[in-house]
């Protein structure tokens, strides 16, 4: 048996030590032989399938029995930090110019399997095991973690503490919690025209119970020369602003995870001014400073939960009443044995008799009877036929109402009753059923003369002469006519004799689409009752129509036709006849209000004061720090651009020489020069205005010692540039100045290419 004696935080950087330590009873046994660890590496949350495994290492243990593994280097190949918003359609809007955003693989999920693999002899084959003792894959789970694109330094110890930067709530200002994912100073200079971002943790969605909130919103709050707010303007962090979140009416977590949430795990917003105007926040013309403030939302409701509409039955009960008022009828409401909602009205002076569930009885009156349990029954349509040529044969069974009935058929004929479910005795008769209660239509349209056998009002069910179901309610000892379809059903609680045949007309039936019945093997379009989506399903169970509804994973879906091709398995659904009683059973998730959500702070407040002061220079850099985020400096002092030119070349032979004396030539017996390739790269020295120490320290230290830097051009794209040298010129404190210039050396990523010939 293996288990994990150590796992890397739940957040780490993926340039860090992420190291799992392990240990198995069978590492030291010495019945095994050839004993090795087998590791297998995931990259996708819970896969067990093959393209979430990125590599299988094998380990051998320590002399004490335990084994471990550092996978960092591995999960180096899999995280970036590319600066294109892929939260933008298209995948080739700029980071620096977007209102919210996120990167490709700027954070991934991850997590191994352990197992073992061992001979049980010195010559014996190697096997694998998974870690429960017996063959197979290895399958000791770790727990699931994330890695992003950044660097853990040597003094941060074993394992990278990212609680910092966790969003749970409103802070102080540099309170060193609830932080963005920079070492920046928490005050910057900023011109007006300059992009800028700023990145931070958005919790979306993990198998950890990680105190962090996801990010709804940004607040920007405006401020003149005497500290007074002037305006503000909130930004959503929405998909038609590049961001994660459908609109601001959803919450949290209440849309489809996407399946690229991981890296949505890092989300970029947008603060210079133009990134302002992007979000369409209007700018004041006398700002002087502004801050930015993360928000998320408190608003979380709970989904209903679904509650079929389906009767698991209950402890049936005979009830009688007798009404002694001269004038009034008494109207009871109860629960029939088959959970459906009767009425019953008992006359002046007449007694009612009904079965139905225990104490469901409105209202609850005194003189109300409990005679005992009801033999309560599913009721069956039955067909009984007597073949004989020659004699009548009889049958019983038991009605509706659990009572026993009985009755006979005449030679070669046949009989269709109502009747508790397999109770009828026909002897040596067919009997075959033909569906529920009441009788089925047989266009056999009579008169019936009918009187019941009870001392209280009667409601019979039976089928009309046009297929439809009515009731009639007869008074006792009074007999009525009937009009109704052939045979009436047939009772101890009343006596129907046919009288004569009949006709009456009746409206024609509408004309349907065909088909509309399917069964168990068709597909079916159905139709989202909460968002009108379509789904295509591969159909099981009871034949069913068109135009009913059904359930799939708790939503109700309308059944628009049969066909479509559609795999999706819909397996004895619950039927429902309209789209309220559905929607009462499997109610749609409250997923959104309609409009935007209150909202508290989540995050540390950043602030940008506006730099007004004239300088010959305006570049902005943009460069990869720590966390694998980007961040930015405008070089505002001076730039110069030059060219680096690298040419090969070869000489060609006079032409006088080559096409003869007599050819007029400028150039007579020389020979020519000719380049065959070239290469022109293109550096540069920029220059920061005067800065505080802070901002002199967090470049020197961390910036400049990027590995991506890109420079925004005058267009506004991104071009990537390697720093070749730079250089700190410090403070003069004897002319009083306290602040710090920089400057950096540059050639561009590229060379430029030219041709080689005329």
């Amino acid at each position: 048996m293996i288990s994990f004696l150590a796992q890397p935080n739940t957040i780490e950087p993926s340039y860090s030590n992420l190291v799992f330590q392990f240990l198995s009873t069978g590492a030291t046994d010495s019945s095994k032989y050839k004993y090795r660890y087998v590791v297998d590496v995931y990259i996708q949350e819970g896969s067990d399938e093959q393209d979430g495994q990125i590599a299988q290492l094998k380990i051998t243990p320590s002399s004490e029995g335990w084994g471990q593994v550092d996978i960092s280097p591995i999960l180096r190949n899999y995280t970036h930090s590319k600066p294109v918003n892929v939260g933008c359609s298209g995948n080739t809007t700029p980071l620096h110019t977007s209102a919210w955003g996120y990167l490709n693989n700027n954070m991934i999920v991850y997590s191994i399997k352990v197992g073992e693999e061992y001979a049980t002899s010195p010559n014996g084959t190697i096997f694998t095991y998974d870690g429960n003792g017996n063959v197979g894959e290895p399958n000791i789970r770790s727990n699931v973690n994330y890695a992003y694109n950044g660097v853990k330094e040597w003094y941060n110890g074993k394992q990278y503490d990212f609680s910092p930067y966790y969003l749970t709530g409103d802070t102080a200002f540099n309170s060193g919690e609830c932080r963005f994912m920079t070492n920046s100073p928490r005050t910057r200079y900023i011109r007006v025209g300059d992009y800028q971002t700023l990145s931070a943790l958005n919790y979306f969605d993990t198998t950890s119970d990680l105190n962090t909130r996801q990010i709804y919103s940004a607040l920007f709050t405006f401020y003149d020369n005497s500290d007074s707010v002037i305006s503000t303007g909130r930004t959503y962090n929405v998909e038609s602003l590049c961001g994660v979140r459908p609109d601001c009416s959803y919450y949290d977590g209440y849309w489809e995870t996407p399946s690229n949430w991981a890296e949505q795990q890092v989300v970029y917003l947008g603060v210079g001014t133009p990134n302002i105007i992007e979000h369409g926040i209007n700018f004041p013309d006398n700002t002087e400073y502004y801050k930015v403030q993360l928000e998320g939302t408190l608003e979380t409701p709970e989904p209903p939960t679904p509650e079929p509409d389906d009767f698991d039955g209950c402890s049936c009960h005979e009830y009688e009443y007798y009404n002694p008022s001269l004038i009034a009828s008494v109207d009871i409401d109860y629960l029939d044995c088959l959970g459906v909602p009767q009425l019953i009205t008992i006359e002046s002076e007449a007694t009612g008799r009904w079965c139905g569930c225990q104490n469901t009885n409105i209202p609850q009156l005194e003189g109300i009877q409990d005679l005992g349990e009801c033999d309560a029954c599913v009721c069956k349509t039955y067909k009984i036929q007597n073949a004989d040529p020659d004699f009548t044969l009889t049958y019983t069974g038991l009605t509706c109402s659990g009572t026993t009935f009985s009755g006979s058929v005449a030679p070669d004929d046949f009989v269709d009753v109502c009747a508790c479910e397999d109770s009828i005795d026909a002897g040596e008769m067919s009997v075959s059923l033909l569906g529920d209660c009441p009788l089925p239509f047989s266009a056999d349209c009579r008169v019936f003369s009918v009187d019941t056998n009870v001392g209280y009002v009667l409601e019979i069910t039976y089928t009309g002469c046009c297929g439809n179901l009515e009731t009639f309610s007869v008074p006792p000892g009074v007999g009525v006519l009937i009009t109704a379809n052939y045979p009436f059903p047939t009772s101890p609680l009343w006596n129907a004799l046919d009288i004569l045949v009949t006709s009456q007309t009746c409206p024609p039936p509408p004309v349907p689409p065909s088909p509309t019945t399917f069964g168990t093997g068709d597909s079916i379009i159905c139709r989202n009752v909460c968002d009108n989506s379509l789904m295509y399903f591969s159909y099981t169970g009871e034949t069913i129509e068109v135009g009913q509804y059904v359930n799939y994973e708790n939503t109700a879906y309308e059944i628009l036709a049969v066909g479509g091709g559609g795999f999706i398995p819909l397996q004895y659904p619950y039927v429902f006849d309209d789209e309220g009683s559905a929607l009462d059973s499997f109610p749609c998730p409250i997923t959104t209000t309609g409009s935007c959500l209150s909202t508290t702070f989540i995050s540390e407040p950043f602030f940008f004061y506006l730099d007004g002061k004239c300088s010959p220079g305006d570049r902005v850099v943009y460069f990869m720090n720590k966390f694998g985020t980007w961040d930015s400096m405008n070089f505002r002092a001076k730039e110069d651009t030059g060219y680096s030119v690298e040419k090969q070349e070869y000489k060609s032979a006079p032409e006088l020489y080559s096409e003869g004396w007599e050819n007029n030539s400028y150039y007579g017996w020389n020979k020519r020069r000719n380049v065959w390739s070239q290469l022109v790269g293109k550096s540069g020295i920029l220059f920061t205005d005067f800065m505080p120490q802070a901002e002199t320290i967090w470049l020197t230290e961390e910036l400049f010692q990027s590995p991506s830097v890109y420079l925004v051009g005058d267009d506004g794209v991104l071009e990537p540039i390697t720093i070749t040298n730079t250089e700190v010129v410090v403070p003069n404190y004897q002319v009083g100045s306290s602040k710090y210039q920089i400057q950096m050396e540059y050639k561009s990523g590229y060379d430029t290419i030219r041709q080689n010939h005329e």
